[in-house]
């Protein structure tokens, strides 16, 4: 039964949206640990970014590179305590050690390629998004609802 559900995950979520899931997930978690003045300046700093990632994120637009992007972008604008609230939440966090799983490709015994060929496009994306962070997407895309569903608890059973 765990290679079977494991087989229909897999068809289901492609390694792209369970990495953009998994981002999602971690940002969502982290903001329920926020007081309220972190809380604050967590979204001083979201609005802050070019309007590209900051509307392309809140519509589930980006793509997992373009979210790598947006997260150096977001660590590079966040004060000091919105900096280590990031970091731990990373290193601490099951969030963050899924994130960083999904990205990696570990969690599904896939190889780390793409996620080496994703951290050579970034700043190419960071390019080409910061030349047209002045115009928005405009609605006109399609968008797929993505939502951050768990792993079947036998593929995680497996991990473990």
């Amino acid at each position: 039964v765990g290679e079977v559900s494991r087989a229909v995950w897999k068809s289901l979520w492609s390694q792209e949206r369970r990495q953009q899931a998994a981002f999602h997930v971690f940002g969502m978690e982290l903001l329920t640990q926020l007081d309220l003045a972190n809380t604050d300046d967590f979204f001083k700093t979201f609005f802050a970014l070019p309007p590209f990632y900051w509307k392309g994120f809140l519509g589930s637009n980006l793509s997992s590179v373009q979210l790598l992007v947006f997260a150096l972008l977001t660590f590079a604008y966040a004060p000091l305590n919105i900096k280590s609230k990031l970091v731990s939440h990373l290193i601490a966090d099951p969030a963050g050690k899924y994130l960083i799983k999904r990205y990696l490709g570990e969690a599904d015994g896939s190889s780390s390629s793409s996620s080496s060929s994703a951290a050579s496009t970034a700043s190419s994306t960071a390019m080409a998004a910061g030349s047209s962070s002045s115009s928005s997407n405009g609605g006109s895309s399609s968008v797929v609802e993505q939502e951050a569903v768990p792993e079947p608890a036998a593929a995680t059973a497996a991990q473990q």
